[in-house]
């Protein structure tokens, strides 16, 4: 039990983030335990003991032991009747970084090796929470979970990550197109989409990059750089390559809520949040889609760019922020504000 506190009825195994004092009176925080598994699985055990609710994070990966997985995996194991929450549902079937780290007859397995995980890791308890309303459809079979997980798969948006009262008074047009971020991005497409165009263009990434044309600057930055291009562009190209998962959402919703046209390809979770012609232009998924949704935004006035971009932060500043996401979560989990 917290000390000081009424034990909360929910735990989580990540914090609410700058504060939210809304999630903070439900619920509790399991010890991060530096960077021993074990030690982590029975502070996790302790924690969880009793609650009502457990909140794990779906991005849970190789570089934690995919603790909150083997977590859920205990919880399982011990019979609890708590209700289990998993946030950002966004694990790939099959993992590079464990394949790199096997060798290579035995890399076939990785994806069964996954599935297995996840399968374990489920119980009629567990609430999956995805990104997109495609995956709402898709993930359950796609991770082939037992019959009636996919009515325990539920939509939950995610939110912009931009310190907006810090960085909005400070956004220009600096005449550029940015692009950036590494997970499922299609930098191809977009070297074909900007050649030829007489229009600067910088990419943020630690990826390794096509042959972009002159015109363009590319290259890994820091956080702090990466948010001050995103603040001082024009607009947002965000190139995604076709994938059954969503990806992209923090750096196109952060762009939004500073008021930025972006620019990102039909990939699952982009209708659900961009209003193709009103907060942002969908394109077609390849190269060429891409080429002409740019070609349809340097079209436009600089008047209705500013247009698009004030709907986008409208549309993204509160509805896409991250209490609204909290909130969400809770919601899920069942437990109504003020709730200790």
């Amino acid at each position: 039990m917290e000390a000081g506190v009424r034990r909360r009825p929910a735990v989580a195994t990540f914090h609410s983030g700058r504060g939210d004092p809304v999630w903070d009176a439900v619920v509790g925080v399991v010890p991060r335990s530096g960077g021993c598994l074990g030690r982590w699985l029975l502070d996790f055990a302790r924690a969880t003991h009793g609650r009502e609710v457990v909140l794990v994070r779906g991005t849970s990966s190789w570089e934690d032991r995919y603790r909150d997985y083997l977590g859920m995996v205990l919880l399982r194991v011990t019979r609890s009747r708590a209700r289990v929450v998993v946030s950002d549902a966004t694990l790939d079937v099959g993992s590079a970084a464990v394949g790199r780290r096997l060798p290579a007859r035995l890399r076939p397995l990785v994806p069964w090796a996954s599935r297995l995980l996840v399968r374990l890791a489920d119980s009629p308890r567990t609430t999956w929470c995805v990104l997109s309303s495609e995956e709402v459809e898709t993930f359950a079979d796609r991770w082939r979970l037992r019959a009636g997980a996919r009515g325990r798969t539920v939509l939950t948006r995610f939110f912009h990550t931009v310190d907006v009262a810090a960085w909005a008074p400070r956004t220009t047009d600096g005449g550029y197109l940015f692009s950036g971020g590494d997970s499922l991005r299609d930098y191809e497409a977009l070297a074909h989409a900007v050649d030829g165009l007489d229009v600067p263009v910088r990419v943020a990434t630690r990826r390794p990059v096509p042959a972009f044309p002159p015109t363009v600057e590319a290259g890994p930055t820091d956080h702090a750089t990466f948010v001050a291009l995103l603040a001082g562009c024009t607009a947002l190209v965000l190139p995604l390559v076709a994938a059954p998962r969503s990806t992209g959402q923090q750096t196109y919703l952060s762009a939004m809520a500073l008021g930025k046209p972006v620019v990102v390809t039909d990939a699952p979770g982009v209708r659900d949040l961009v209003e193709d012609g009103v907060t942002g232009l969908v394109a077609d998924r390849g190269a060429d889609g891409l080429r002409r949704a740019v070609d349809r935004l340097l079209a436009m006035s600089p008047q209705e760019r500013a247009r698009m971009g004030a709907a986008a932060r409208a549309a993204t500043l509160v509805p896409r922020s991250p209490e609204a996401y909290r909130a969400r979560l809770l919601e899920v989990a069942g437990l109504g504000p003020g709730r200790a």
